[in-house]
């Protein structure tokens, strides 16, 4: 069985650490300006570098993935994510949303405005989802 050990808050975003087989998999990782928070809450669950095995990305928005280049480098995890979400991932191009909600048209707005004060740092993706649906087996596989 896995499960769900920690929901990380990350302001914008939770990111959800899995303990699956004694190493962990952790499912989105905020924004880059989240990144001490993000690692004193890893470290707090046992998540040190050498077990953090796997990071699922939900899709490419940097709040997201703003600490996915940061993993790679220090925890020397791999990143999986769908192939549509590249262009974020290596070049921080946001996707045009269509948005009918007025809520989320403030919301688009304000990530606009953010997005100008954030730092990006560029990754690339180990493994490419075909869909987004995360089960014990494609986790297992991974590891």
């Amino acid at each position: 069985m896995h499960d769900i050990i920690k929901t990380i808050e990350l302001t914008f975003v939770n990111a959800f650490l899995v303990n699956v087989n004694e190493c962990f998999v952790l499912i989105d990782t905020g924004l880059s300006m989240h990144w001490d928070r993000l690692e004193k809450e890893l470290a707090a669950a046992g998540c040190l570098p050498d077990r953090l095995k796997l990071v699922i990305v939900t899709h490419g928005d940097y709040d997201h993935t703003g600490n996915c280049a940061k993993l790679q480098e220090k925890y020397k995890c791999k990143i999986a994510m769908h192939r549509n979400d590249v262009l974020m991932a290596q070049e921080g191009l946001m996707v045009k949303r269509k948005v009918r909600t007025f809520t989320a048209k403030i919301f688009i707005q304000f990530r606009r405005l953010l997005r100008k004060k954030l730092t990006f740092d560029k990754f690339t993706p180990d493994i490419f989802l075909t869909m987004v649906k995360i089960c014990s087996s494609m986790v297992s596989m991974q590891l």
